[in-house]
């Protein structure tokens, strides 16, 4: 969550990418907007790697591959970082930094929850 933070306030300055490709000029210009996003898609992903391989099922034979759990992560790291840098006012993008908090906590752990579901399973009242 600091890095919306170091990059609201470092002031990153915006660069121009130009290159030819097919033979046609393409031009991207990364703005701290842009950095802004994509860094938290990608670290929301990497975390999200990290808490499921700590998970005491991926010691066993046969874990689940662990990709498969960065599609959730990914978008709400993308559209909380979307409104994130949206934000027109300072409390607004304070608020907005608490709900990407918020967001990304509760999908880290809904993930980690369905790596092994039988264990989290409601059983029945009186079954053994």
């Amino acid at each position: 969550m600091l890095t919306p933070v170091l990059i609201r306030f470092a002031n990153a300055t915006p660069r121009r990418i130009e290159l030819s490709l097919l033979g046609s000029p393409v031009a991207m210009e990364i703005t701290g907007n842009w950095l802004t996003v994509a860094m938290l898609t990608a670290l929301s992903c990497m975390g999200t790697n990290a808490i499921i391989r700590a998970h005491p099922r991926m010691s066993r034979p046969d874990p689940p591959r662990t990709f498969t759990y960065w599609i959730l992560p990914g978008f709400t790291g993308l559209t909380t970082g979307l409104l994130l840098v949206r934000a027109p006012t300072w409390p607004l993008w304070w608020a907005a930094l608490l709900l990407t908090g918020s967001a990304i906590t509760l999908v880290v752990s809904a993930e980690f929850a369905t790596v092994d579901p039988l264990r989290w399973a409601m059983r029945a009242p009186g079954s053994s």
